[in-house]
């Protein structure tokens, strides 16, 4: 089956419904939603209802009922948007873009956990895809002068200074969502170096000699340069050894994955079609190796990794193509971004874990120390797919196994 077969499309009601049943989880929830083009606000406030329902120990039937109404009305108003949101936040969320599917479950959770904690929140995505365009999102965010502490996901670590500098102005907090960046008050992180070495190390057991291909992320990003460098930690001793011998090797502008199939497809012509793995840093750029390869007809002989749990990709992995990708519990990272925003804003000890995860110091590029949270990654391979996806929720199983026979799918949880 092609794995971009279209969603069954149905109504904004009958997917609350069956969130509030359990027939799809939170993750197909959004997407699906999103595919009806009613806001993300909206439909975490839904899934805050549905939880509601889900986690209540009302003693009366009709207390147990109430949530499911909530959910109800929530569905019912989706066009007039999620309460939460406040024309005077004290806590926000920026995001950069949508390319990458991911950043809707960080939202989500993020809206979530700022609905539990009755904070008054904003979130929004970038409308345009340069530093500029985000650089005025955040002004207009800052413009209330109630905001204490913004989440963001940068552009450009460096091109972020006049954010920091009219926030710090206003008595604002800035947390950078998944980068280490000077002048900020804390970061939430991922080990992105070890992310590389776990790339690099699936890749090399897969294909421990032959011709590989580099789709690596962003220059200068301490992301796009943690994950190649750990990677190469790993394969540059074969390279070194003539084990490994690289027939393509570029990086992308900003983590667009436009210019990846193109790429890997002059790659393969040059190699003849010889080639064993592809070591790409995310996984929309692994969906466009994928595609290259595909057109090549050795889809299922060449492995490619990724990072993120990209839906398409999950399905792939699950049907048996060689790939792999990592990714860390996004809702969890969303609500704990929340958490960190929450307690900037209320003057809490932020020398103490939050949500168990301890405070760790990490150094910019400006030679300073910072505190940090830092998420764990995790390897998702077809072995764990049930554990680390479907037993939690994120993905139902139908879902993940899209795309596999139903004679080799393993037996549901």
């Amino acid at each position: 089956m092609d794995p971009s077969a279209r969603e069954p499309q149905t109504s904004i009601e009958e997917l609350t419904t069956q969130l509030t049943e359990g027939s799809i989880d939170r993750r197909t929830f959004l997407r699906r939603g999103t595919m009806l083009a009613i806001s993300l606000p909206t439909l975490a406030g839904i899934i805050a209802a549905c939880t509601t329902s889900t986690t209540s120990t009302a003693p009366s039937s009709a207390a147990s009922k109430a949530p499911a109404s909530a959910a109800a009305s929530a569905a019912a108003s989706a066009s007039a948007g999620a309460a939460g949101q406040s024309d005077k936040p004290v806590i926000a969320m920026l995001l950069r873009n949508k390319l990458q599917s991911r950043w809707d479950f960080d939202e989500a959770g993020f809206i979530a956990e700022a609905q539990k904690l009755g904070v008054p929140y904003q979130t929004s995505f970038t409308a345009g895809d340069t530093q500029e365009f985000q650089n005025a999102k955040a002004e207009a965010m800052l413009a209330s002068g109630t905001l204490k502490a913004l989440v963001l996901v940068p552009f450009g670590e460096l091109a972020i200074q006049p954010i920091i500098d009219a926030a710090h102005a206003k008595g604002c907090k800035v947390i950078p969502y998944g980068n280490i960046i000077p002048n900020v008050d804390f970061s939430l992180i991922r080990d992105n170096e070890k992310v590389g070495v776990i790339m690099g190390e699936s890749a090399k057991a897969y294909a421990p000699k032959g011709n590989y291909i580099f789709e690596w992320g962003a220059v200068g990003n301490d992301v796009g340069e943690g994950k190649k460098k750990g990677s190469l930690s790993v394969l540059q001793p074969l390279i070194d050894s003539g084990d490994i011998k690289v027939v393509g090797e570029q990086h992308t502008t900003d983590w667009a994955s436009t210019g990846v199939q193109t790429h890997v497809e002059a790659a393969l012509t040059n190699a003849k079609n010889d080639v064993q793995a592809i070591v790409t840093s995310w996984d929309t750029g692994a969906i466009g190796a994928y595609a290259a390869v595909k057109a090549a007809g050795i889809d299922t002989k060449v492995f490619i990794t990724g990072e993120d749990a990209d839906p398409t990709r999950v399905q792939l992995i699950a049907a048996g193509y060689p790939a792999m990708t990592t990714f860390e519990p996004y809702p969890l990272q969303g609500a704990t971004a929340a958490d960190v925003a929450y307690a900037f804003a209320t003057g809490a000890d932020m020398t103490q874990p939050i949500r168990g995860l301890p405070i760790i110091q990490v150094t910019a590029p400006d030679g300073k120390q910072y505190p940090a949270i830092q998420f764990v990654s995790i390897s998702l391979t077809k072995d764990n797919l049930i554990e680390e996806l479907v037993k939690p929720g994120l993905m139902t199983y139908d879902d993940v196994y899209k795309l596999t026979p139903e004679a080799d799918r393993p037996p549901k949880p």
